[in-house]
Protein backbone atom coordinates (compact mmCIF):
# COMPACT_ATOMS: atom_id res chain seq x y z
CA UNK A 1 0.00 0.00 0.00
CA UNK A 2 1.49 3.43 -1.34
CA UNK A 3 1.26 6.31 1.50
CA UNK A 4 0.27 9.46 0.19
CA UNK A 5 2.75 12.33 0.26
CA UNK A 6 1.81 15.59 1.72
CA UNK A 7 4.23 18.35 -0.54
CA UNK A 8 3.75 21.12 1.77
CA UNK A 9 2.01 23.30 -0.82
CA UNK A 10 -0.30 25.52 0.93
CA UNK A 11 -1.67 28.81 0.09
CA UNK A 12 -2.43 31.85 2.23
CA UNK A 13 -5.91 32.41 3.12
CA UNK A 14 -8.07 35.42 2.54
CA UNK A 15 -7.94 36.30 6.46
CA UNK A 16 -3.90 35.96 6.25
CA UNK A 17 -3.69 38.59 2.95
CA UNK A 18 -5.68 40.71 4.70
CA UNK A 19 -4.03 40.84 7.74
CA UNK A 20 -0.75 41.48 5.65
CA UNK A 21 -2.62 43.78 3.55
CA UNK A 22 -3.36 45.74 6.77
CA UNK A 23 -0.40 45.47 8.31
CA UNK A 24 1.14 47.27 5.21
CA UNK A 25 -1.55 50.35 5.19
CA UNK A 26 -0.68 50.89 8.92
CA UNK A 27 2.94 50.96 8.26
CA UNK A 28 2.66 53.42 5.18
CA UNK A 29 0.32 55.87 7.16
CA UNK A 30 3.15 56.33 9.72
CA UNK A 31 6.25 56.82 7.62
CA UNK A 32 3.67 59.58 5.20
CA UNK A 33 3.49 62.41 8.36
CA UNK A 34 7.31 61.57 8.63
CA UNK A 35 8.12 61.87 4.70
CA UNK A 36 5.61 64.72 4.69
CA UNK A 37 7.46 66.73 6.66
CA UNK A 38 11.15 65.61 5.64
CA UNK A 39 10.13 67.06 2.15
CA UNK A 40 8.78 70.03 3.30
CA UNK A 41 11.70 71.10 5.42
CA UNK A 42 13.76 70.46 2.39
CA UNK A 43 11.80 72.99 0.16
CA UNK A 44 12.29 75.52 2.96
CA UNK A 45 15.76 74.82 3.30
CA UNK A 46 16.23 75.84 -0.43
CA UNK A 47 13.69 78.51 -0.19
CA UNK A 48 16.34 79.82 2.66
CA UNK A 49 18.90 79.79 0.95
CA UNK A 50 17.34 81.37 -1.84
CA UNK A 51 16.01 84.38 0.52
CA UNK A 52 19.65 84.69 1.94
CA UNK A 53 20.97 85.64 -1.66
CA UNK A 54 17.96 87.81 -1.96
CA UNK A 55 19.41 89.55 0.90
CA UNK A 56 22.63 89.37 0.09
CA UNK A 57 22.30 91.11 -3.77
CA UNK A 58 20.03 93.81 -1.42
CA UNK A 59 22.66 94.75 0.42
CA UNK A 60 25.37 95.02 -2.58
CA UNK A 61 22.95 97.24 -4.29
CA UNK A 62 22.89 99.56 -0.87
CA UNK A 63 26.45 99.52 -0.55
CA UNK A 64 27.10 100.79 -3.77
CA UNK A 65 24.28 103.04 -4.05
CA UNK A 66 26.25 104.48 -0.69
CA UNK A 67 29.51 104.63 -2.51
CA UNK A 68 28.17 106.09 -5.70
CA UNK A 69 25.82 108.47 -4.44
CA UNK A 70 23.18 106.89 -7.24
CA UNK A 71 20.44 105.79 -5.52
CA UNK A 72 18.34 104.13 -8.69
CA UNK A 73 19.24 100.87 -7.33
CA UNK A 74 19.50 100.58 -3.55
CA UNK A 75 17.51 99.08 -0.53
CA UNK A 76 13.58 99.03 -1.72
CA UNK A 77 13.23 101.75 0.58
CA UNK A 78 15.67 103.92 -0.54
CA UNK A 79 15.22 103.88 -4.37
CA UNK A 80 14.68 107.11 -6.05
CA UNK A 81 14.35 107.73 -9.55
CA UNK A 82 16.90 109.40 -11.95
CA UNK A 83 15.21 113.03 -11.08
CA UNK A 84 16.35 111.89 -7.19
CA UNK A 85 12.65 111.67 -6.34
CA UNK A 86 11.95 109.01 -3.54
CA UNK A 87 10.44 105.90 -5.42
CA UNK A 88 9.83 102.95 -3.59
CA UNK A 89 8.86 100.17 -6.05
CA UNK A 90 5.35 99.11 -5.23
CA UNK A 91 5.82 95.36 -5.43
CA UNK A 92 8.53 92.69 -4.13
CA UNK A 93 8.54 91.56 -7.75
CA UNK A 94 9.45 94.88 -9.04
CA UNK A 95 12.17 95.48 -6.66
CA UNK A 96 14.01 92.01 -7.62
CA UNK A 97 13.57 92.76 -11.29
CA UNK A 98 15.19 96.04 -11.03
CA UNK A 99 17.98 94.04 -8.77
CA UNK A 100 18.44 91.53 -11.70
CA UNK A 101 18.62 94.27 -14.20
CA UNK A 102 21.26 95.77 -11.91
CA UNK A 103 23.23 92.01 -12.36
CA UNK A 104 22.98 91.82 -8.75
CA UNK A 105 20.80 88.59 -9.26
CA UNK A 106 22.03 86.36 -12.20
CA UNK A 107 18.96 84.02 -12.40
CA UNK A 108 15.32 83.96 -12.03
CA UNK A 109 15.55 80.67 -9.80
CA UNK A 110 16.33 82.61 -6.72
CA UNK A 111 13.04 83.79 -6.25
CA UNK A 112 11.70 80.14 -6.93
CA UNK A 113 11.13 77.75 -4.56
CA UNK A 114 9.17 74.81 -4.94
CA UNK A 115 5.59 74.81 -6.62
CA UNK A 116 6.03 78.51 -7.33
CA UNK A 117 7.71 78.08 -10.80
CA UNK A 118 10.57 80.55 -11.74
CA UNK A 119 10.41 83.18 -14.69
CA UNK A 120 11.67 82.14 -18.03
CA UNK A 121 14.79 83.53 -18.78
CA UNK A 122 14.85 87.14 -20.54
CA UNK A 123 16.26 87.83 -24.07
CA UNK A 124 19.65 89.27 -24.33
CA UNK A 125 19.95 92.65 -22.66
CA UNK A 126 22.50 95.49 -21.71
CA UNK A 127 23.17 94.83 -19.07
CA UNK A 128 21.36 91.41 -19.23
CA UNK A 129 18.21 91.53 -17.17
CA UNK A 130 17.74 87.50 -15.93
CA UNK A 131 14.38 88.59 -14.32
CA UNK A 132 12.73 90.51 -17.28
CA UNK A 133 9.92 87.76 -18.04
CA UNK A 134 9.20 88.04 -13.86
CA UNK A 135 5.82 87.67 -12.79
CA UNK A 136 4.30 87.55 -9.11
CA UNK A 137 3.24 83.82 -10.17
CA UNK A 138 7.05 83.47 -10.26
CA UNK A 139 7.97 85.02 -6.39
CA UNK A 140 7.82 83.37 -3.47
CA UNK A 141 9.30 86.17 -1.28
CA UNK A 142 7.70 89.45 0.25
CA UNK A 143 9.93 92.08 0.96
CA UNK A 144 10.22 94.86 3.39
CA UNK A 145 10.92 98.31 2.57
CA UNK A 146 14.09 98.39 4.46
CA UNK A 147 16.24 101.19 4.05
CA UNK A 148 20.18 101.81 4.90
CA UNK A 149 19.11 102.60 8.26
CA UNK A 150 16.82 100.34 9.23
CA UNK A 151 17.71 98.10 12.38
CA UNK A 152 19.31 94.96 11.06
CA UNK A 153 16.81 92.65 13.21
CA UNK A 154 14.22 93.58 10.82
CA UNK A 155 12.38 91.16 9.04
CA UNK A 156 13.39 91.80 5.08
CA UNK A 157 12.99 88.28 2.78
CA UNK A 158 9.88 86.78 4.14
CA UNK A 159 8.23 83.80 2.38
CA UNK A 160 4.62 84.58 1.13
CA UNK A 161 3.16 82.52 3.53
CA UNK A 162 3.69 84.66 6.46
CA UNK A 163 2.59 87.92 7.34
CA UNK A 164 4.60 89.23 9.71
CA UNK A 165 2.17 92.52 10.60
CA UNK A 166 -0.32 90.37 12.10
CA UNK A 167 1.51 88.55 12.53
CA UNK A 168 0.05 85.68 10.99
CA UNK A 169 0.22 82.52 8.75
CA UNK A 170 -0.98 82.91 5.11
CA UNK A 171 -2.19 79.77 3.03
CA UNK A 172 -0.25 80.42 -0.26
CA UNK A 173 -1.39 79.35 -3.87
CA UNK A 174 0.76 76.86 -4.83
CA UNK A 175 3.75 77.19 -2.21
CA UNK A 176 4.98 73.67 -2.23
CA UNK A 177 5.42 73.57 1.94
CA UNK A 178 2.42 75.91 2.42
CA UNK A 179 1.63 76.62 5.91
CA UNK A 180 3.57 74.04 7.48
CA UNK A 181 6.30 76.75 8.37
CA UNK A 182 7.80 79.77 7.09
CA UNK A 183 11.29 81.63 5.91
CA UNK A 184 12.43 84.77 7.01
CA UNK A 185 15.96 86.79 6.54
CA UNK A 186 16.60 89.64 8.54
CA UNK A 187 17.96 92.74 6.75
CA UNK A 188 21.64 92.10 8.25
CA UNK A 189 21.51 88.65 6.63
CA UNK A 190 20.82 86.34 9.48
CA UNK A 191 17.59 84.02 8.85
CA UNK A 192 16.00 80.75 9.74
CA UNK A 193 12.93 78.45 9.28
CA UNK A 194 10.14 79.19 11.32
CA UNK A 195 7.43 76.48 12.93
CA UNK A 196 3.27 77.89 12.66
CA UNK A 197 3.74 77.97 16.61
CA UNK A 198 6.82 80.12 16.57
CA UNK A 199 4.42 82.82 14.61
CA UNK A 200 4.09 84.96 17.91
CA UNK A 201 6.56 84.16 20.24
CA UNK A 202 8.63 87.35 21.48
CA UNK A 203 7.15 91.05 22.46
CA UNK A 204 5.90 93.10 20.14
CA UNK A 205 7.57 94.45 17.93
CA UNK A 206 10.38 91.88 18.51
CA UNK A 207 9.63 88.47 17.58
CA UNK A 208 11.73 85.64 17.74
CA UNK A 209 11.80 85.90 14.04
CA UNK A 210 13.07 89.18 13.85
CA UNK A 211 11.45 92.92 14.57
CA UNK A 212 8.04 92.76 13.05
CA UNK A 213 8.07 95.60 10.26
CA UNK A 214 4.73 97.27 11.05
CA UNK A 215 6.26 97.72 14.96
CA UNK A 216 9.54 99.26 13.91
CA UNK A 217 10.45 102.51 13.94
CA UNK A 218 11.20 102.58 10.68
CA UNK A 219 7.58 101.63 9.82
CA UNK A 220 8.51 99.80 6.72
CA UNK A 221 6.30 98.57 4.14
CA UNK A 222 5.49 94.96 3.50
CA UNK A 223 6.18 94.45 -0.55
CA UNK A 224 4.25 91.74 -1.88
CA UNK A 225 4.54 89.56 -5.22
Amino acid sequence: MKNKINTGKQGFTLVELLVVISIIGLLASLAFPALSTAMAKAQMTQGLSNAKQLQLAAMQAGLDATVSGSYVIAWPGDVTSAAGVLTVPATSTIYFDLLGKGNYLSSPNVCAVSGIPPAAQGPAATPPDPLVNMKAANNAFNCTASTSGADDNEAFIISINFDPTGPAMVTPTNLAFSTKGFVIVRKAGDGNIYTPNQVAIGTAPNYIWGENPAGASTIAAILKP
